[in-house]
Parts: C-alpha cells; structure tokens; sequence
C-alpha cells in the first residue's frame, strides 16, 4: 500500500470515529505520515504507536504501524501488531502473511505456521519445517512472478509510471531479484530524487545485493538530505559496521542516539560494535541500558549476549543466549550464537545437537559456517611438530613428534609420540622416546575431566611413567577452575612443543638423574569485566630426590581491542625450594639438576598484538618487561609466530621466543647474565 492510499485509507475510518477523537489521534497520525516522509523513521514510529492508543480500534492506524514495524526492523511489535490487527479486519490475508512472516524472523516457527496456514496450507499438517517452508516459499515465488510479469506488462504500455516502477522494486526485492530491483530502483531515484523515502529503500537494497560502498555513499547524502534522520545515521552505521569500518560505525551510531537516545536498535548495534573493537566494558554498559521493555525484549537480550560474545565473555554470553532460545525457540541469531560459544567453551556436543535443530529450519547461509566451525574443532587432527631449545648454559634439547586428535561423543582423545635428544657441553647426549595419550570429557554444563597417561624410554637405561588427572569447574558465572593431580619427569616442566623458554629446569641434569615430580596444582580464572582476566596458578611439587618446591603465578591482561587483538598485562611469579637441587655428576664434571632458587620473585609487564593479513595470513608479537627485585636485575623476552593456511585443511605455524637477561639469582647469592632461544615449527590437517 502506498502512502498516498494509506493516507486516504485512514481518513475514510476516521469518518467513522467522533468528531472530538478524529481530530486528536488524525492529526498525531498526520504527524507521523509527515515524518516518514522525512524519514525520520523513529519519530514517526512513535507517533503512530500514540494514534494506536488514542484509537485503539481503528484499522488503518494499526494496519500502518504494523507493515512499518515490519519493514524496518521492529520484528516483535510489528508482530504483536498483526496479532491485534487480525480481529479487526474482515478480510485478513495480509495481516497472516504479515504475522507469519515477523513470527519465523523471531523464531518461533510454530506460531508462523499457524499464520500462514490459514492463507498457504502446508503440503501435509506433519510436513517438517523446511519441508513447511519450502512449500510456502514456491507459492509466494509464483505469486511475485505473476505480479512481476504484470508488472511488467503494463509498463510496456506506461514507461514512465512511477507508481508501477516502485511496485515492481518492492515484488523484486521480495522475489530476492535483487540486481533487478537494484535496476529499476535507480531509474525511479534518478527521474524522483526528492523521493527519501524511496532512496532509503533503494540504498539498503544496494546493500542488501552486496554494493556495500554504493549504499554508504547514498546513505552519507541522504543524512543531510533528511535533515539528519537519527534512523539513516542508524542505517548508515549498520552499514559501515559490516564494511569493517568500526570507528565511522561508531561516529555514525553515537550520531544517531544524540538525535534519538531511546533508539534499542541503534544501542544493540552500537553495542556490538563497541564490542569488536575491544571496548566490552562500553559495550555491556551500553547493551544494558536498553529498557526490556514490551516489544524490545528480544533486541535487549540480543545486544546482552552479542555484547558479551564478540567481548570474549563466552559463559556470559552462553547463558543469554539459552534464556533467548527459551522463548523463541528457533531464533536463528541465538543459534548462531549458542553453537560458536558452546564450540569455544569446550562443548560440541551441544554445538552438534544445536546444528541438528537448525537443519530443520529453512536455508541460512550461517549454518554452513557454523558447521565448518565445529568440524574444525571436531574432526580428526594430524599434527606434525619440532621444536629446538638451547641457552646460554650450554644447555639444548630437541623435539619431535606427531599427534592424532579425535573426538567422539563428548570426548576428545589425543594419542601422540615425540622423539627428544638432550644435550650439554661436557656431558653425554641423552634421547628418549616417548608415547602419551590425552583424554577430556564433559561431565555436565559447569564440570569436566581430564586425563594424561605416558611413558618415556631413555638411552641412558631408565624409563618412566607418568600421567595427570584434572578436574575442571565453573562454580559461577564468569569464574573457571582446574584442580590437578600430576607425576612427571621435571625436565618436562614444560612439555615438549609448549613454552620452553619459561621452563626453569634447563639442565641435562634433570634427565642424568632421572628425577620425577607429584605436582598438585590448582588454578583460577575469573572474567569480572568483558575485557579484563584476571587468572592464578598455586602448585607444590614433591620430587623424587627429597626436595620440594612451591610456585605461584598471578596474572592481569587487558584487551584493548580484539580486531587486531592488542593486550596488555601484568605477572607476578614466585618460586621456592626447600633444598638445594641435587648434583648430576659425569665423569669430573658436575652440574645442578635445576634451577634451585629461595624467594624468588619476578614481576612482568607485557604486551600481545595478533592480526590478520587476509582469511589465510595472521602474525603476532609479544614484548615482555621483567624486573627481578632480589638481583634488581631486568630481563626482556620477545616473542613472535607467523601462521599461515596452505588449504581450508593444512595449517602451518612457526613460533619464535627469545629471552634474555642481565643478572639474575642463585641459590647462594646473585647469578650472571642468561639467554635463551626457542624455535617450533607445527602443520595440521583436519581431515
């Protein structure tokens, strides 16, 4: 219905209404229309929300208030507009197709099918929802093509109407013919430039086919030309935001909400561009202070989880998402949500059923992502890595190995082999063979377990057992814990292909005197802000040579933005031995097994920044500023990987450490300068 008709549809019920009411809510209404015209889209919103209370029983106004909701994004009032609509009108077809159609946008599937059925029967009353839907689909894409060739025909004979120009726009956007649409649309803006309204439709169909630029381009004269709609600043920023253009998203956004600051669809979009950036603090505050109110309780839930989502508050975000899918069951916004936050929390088996559902439901070009996502997570894994260590002690060691990871029914399984060669000026080189199987399992929402079990055969005549148990919890939201059991031979402090250059055991030593370790370990994470983690690591080891040590590392990191991702942190580290480490002796030479110390602290202030180069390129680098009170001595560590995609299955990884100090702390007193370098080279194929 154009606006001239509707204009004229409404006064024609107005005459049925008194004389003293007529003149009130028509001329509330007339404001409205008034406004539309201009495009200031939020105003008139409420203008025709104020007529439909004045005369809650007039047609025209809740019919009017319902397609406008409806074309522009206010899904859940434009619903329950219909839903009020319908006992009203005589002839409903329009208001079902109306209710049907914002009933499947906000998923709730069931309810869209009962609207629809009473215009488009379903093939059979049991037929699936894709089956539902595809049915619908065919009849609504023949009904169009049939107005499309009408169209067109009485063009044929009237070039130059407008009025049939514009009709057939709309039936080719709503055809999804959008390159036509796009076609037509530019003759009617070229012969109507003053048309706004028809401009803004024909500037979102630009974007909606893909002409991104072209549509900011309209959307920036059209800002001025409607003499700053607050809802064309919205638009534009929407806009923007998908080109990646964050900071002009951000401007055009904030721009609008000083015209309009009550706008919930402009605070969930700035909201989640706000969280992008990096600003999740800014974004969850903002996110919260859309009012749940009646027909907006869907966008401020949406902006909540989204805000927590894209900010990396992943459990936050999960438990949103659930209360979304509660009522609307189909909401396929929430399941995209929920399958990639329950994928990066450690839960595909979730992911899978979620998928599973979503498979139901007509085509959505997010699912194929999704499941792409998963499979990355899910299928099996070849893993090739080496590694080289070495520093100023003369010390080296080198691995190699392979791993397969599987997962199966909520459990993920990592058997692998590595091959290690020690060595020392002065010593004997020693190798080892060893095989390991890994195992994780989650037991409910909020626990996990897990498990190592290895083996190691030396050529030096020992072998080894070893093996770790975990439990993991999440007693409350935004806090994560492990509690771990763990034997182990120390000179796998760290294990191989991990961070070797924080391993303080760096003595062949460790591996002469085939030393071994219980260490219990129990470590906490905590996320009270979207951008700021705060996590800590207590352990005490009990070594088979008699000695203990005890540790503890406390870390700060704040995330500054996640697109590049730019972090800055700070760490405390504190190691004690109640006894001096014991002597590997060969032949005359003798060294310490590991690096023994008393008190000895470390605090470092650091900074991580990680981007993408294209879908298949991403680099990152690491600075780290160390200060060792006892020794005042300084140390520096500088850190680097470059990870490159061969195919959508092959990846390829290099990592680069470097750390250096000027002095540091013995057991007896002040040591000398240390240096030490790391290498890791890594491919994977995900078949």
């Amino acid at each position: 219905m154009n606006r001239l008709a509707a204009l004229t549809f409404v006064v024609l019920m107005l005459l049925c209404t008194t004389a003293h009411s007529a003149e009130k809510d028509f001329a509330v209404f007339s404001s409205g229309l008034e406004l539309e015209e201009k495009v200031h889209l939020f105003e008139a919103m409420d203008r025709f929300r104020e007529a439909t209370e004045l005369a809650p029983d007039n047609k025209g106004y809740l019919e009017h208030l319902a397609w406008l909701a409806s074309n522009y994004g206010f899904t859940e009032e434009a619903a329950a507009a219909f839903t009020r609509l319908l006992p009203l009108v005589d002839t409903k077809e329009n208001s079902y197709r109306g209710l049907a159609w914002n009933e499947k946008v906000l998923g709730r599937y069931d309810a869209s099918l009962a609207a629809y059925r009473q215009v488009i029967p379903p093939p059979t009353p049991t037929s699936s929802y894709r089956a539902s839907f595809d049915h619908i689909s065919q009849v609504l894409h023949g009904e169009n093509e049939r107005k499309i060739n009408a169209l067109l025909a009485s063009l044929a004979f009237t070039p130059g109407d407008v009025t049939l120009q514009k009709e057939l726009f709309r039936t080719y956007v709503s055809q999804g013919e959008l390159a036509k649409a796009v076609a037509v649309g530019q003759e009617v803006v070229r012969e109507n430039p003053r048309d706004l309204p028809f401009r803004f439709d024909w500037a979102r169909t630009l974007f909606w086919s893909g002409e991104k630029e072209r549509a900011e381009k309209e959307l920036r004269l059209l800002v001025d030309e409607t003499g700053n709609s607050a809802y064309v600043w919205y638009e534009l920023g929407k806009v923007q935001n998908a080109m990646g253009k964050r900071e002009e998203a951000q401007q055009s956004l904030e721009r609008s909400l000083a015209i309009y600051p009550q706008a919930a669809l402009t605070r969930k979009e700035l909201a989640e561009v706000l969280a992008v950036s990096g600003k999740g603090a800014e974004a969850v505050d903002i996110a919260r202070s859309i009012e749940p109110k009646q027909n907006q309780v869907l966008t401020s839930q949406l902006a909540m989880a989204r805000s927590y989502h894209f900010s990396g508050s992943l459990p936050e975000a999960r438990n949103i998402y659930r209360e979304i899918l509660a009522a609307y069951p189909l909401n396929t916004d929430a399941l995209w949500g929920m399958v990639e936050t329950s994928v990066y929390t450690g839960r595909p088996g979730e992911a899978e059923h979620l998928i599973e559902t979503w498979k139901t439901l007509p085509p959505d070009s997010r699912l194929a992502e999704q499941e792409k996502l998963l499979a990355s997570f899910t299928s099996p894994r070849v893993s090739l890595m080496g590694d080289y260590y070495t520093n100023s002690g003369d010390f080296s060691r080198v691995n190699v190995g392979a791993s397969v990871t599987l997962f199966n029914h909520e459990t993920l399984w990592t058997p692998g082999y590595y091959f290690s060669s020690f060595h020392q000026s002065g010593f004997s080189t020693i190798t080892r063979n060893g095989l390991f199987l890994e195992g994780e399992r989650r037991l409910t929402d909020s626990v996990r377990v897990g498990a190592r079990l290895g083996g190691n055969i030396y050529d030096n005549n020992h072998e080894t057992m070893n093996g770790r148990l975990s439990l993991y919890l999440e007693p409350v939201k935004n806090v994560d814990m492990a509690l771990n059991i763990e034997r182990s031979d120390i000179i796998d402090t760290e294990l191989p292909f991990r961070n070797a250059i924080y391993n303080y055991v760096v003595t062949i030593g460790a591996v002469g005197e085939a030393i071994q370790t219980w260490d219990y370990s129990l470590y906490a994470h905590a996320t009270p802000l979207p951008n700021l983690d705060f996590s800590g690591k207590i352990l005490y080891g009990d070594y088979s040579d008699g000695n203990d040590k005890y540790s503890l590392s406390l870390d700060t990191v704040y995330t500054l933005m996640r697109a590049p991702m730019l972090k800055v942190g700070y760490n405390y580290f504190y190691l004690d031995y109640r006894k001096p480490a014991s002597v590997y002796r060969e032949g005359s030479n003798a060294i310490s097994s590991y690096y023994d110390p008393t008190n000895f602290e470390v605090h470092t202030i650091f900074a991580q920044f990680a981007q993408d180069l294209g879908a298949n390129f991403r680099y990152g680098i690491e600075e780290r500023l160390s200060y060792i009170p006892k020794a005042e001595g300084v140390a520096n560590g500088l850190f680097g990987f470059l990870e490159f995609k061969l195919t959508e299955r092959d990846l390829i990884r290099l990592d680069a450490r470097y750390f250096t100090q000027n002095h540091g702390v013995s057991r007896t007193g002040d040591s000398g300068s240390f240096h030490a370098e790391n290498v890791v080279l890594s491919y994977s194929h995900t078949f």
